[in-house]
């Protein structure tokens, strides 16, 4: 029984850490977008100059924050989700959908995570033109967050799964 207790706090320490640091990086990203897109609307309507890498940089931002938002929206189970099967199916009916839906969210992070390496690694030649850097950088975010996402899932496995 207590090593039972421990690994659970062991559990909750490690997903909250992980919620806490994808937390931190988005804000992060969040902050520098909000920055770099005031300094782009200052320039183009102020300056009647705007920066070249202003937009393609708070694309690179957006997309960074979106994607381990998911991960963040997994922690506190705030996903967008259907709740009417609890009226129509019995107990072991939602518990089924339940754990189906759960080896989804595993099996699209995984994908993430291998589809995402590829895609970044095989695109790494190309180039972002308004800021000179590797495209890599943009597509590295899909694996970055699906790992997020898969270990946020995998601490969660033992509530899924039981009954």
């Amino acid at each position: 029984m207590e090593k039972t207790k421990d690994l659970t706090t062991a559990r909750s320490i490690a997903l909250n850490s992980v919620y806490h640091v994808v937390r931190r990086i988005a804000v992060v990203f969040l902050i520098i977008q909000i920055i770099v897109v005031s300094y782009v609307v200052f320039g183009r309507f102020v300056l009647n100059k705007t920066p070249r890498w202003g937009e393609e940089f708070s694309l690179l931002c957006m997309v960074w924050f979106s994607l381990l938002s998911a991960s963040m929206a997994e922690f506190n189970q705030s996903h967008i989700g259907v709740k009417l099967n609890k009226f129509f199916l019995p107990p072991l009916g939602v518990h089924i959908v339940y754990i189906v839906n759960y080896v989804i969210k595993v099996g699209i992070s995984i994908f993430m995570i291998y589809a995402g390496f590829v895609l970044a690694y095989s695109s790494r030649r190309g180039i972002l033109p308004g800021m000179d850097i590797s495209i890599f950088w943009l597509y590295l975010s899909i694996p970055v967050s699906g790992l997020f996402l898969l270990f946020v899932l995998l601490l969660r496995m033992k509530e899924v799964f039981k009954w």
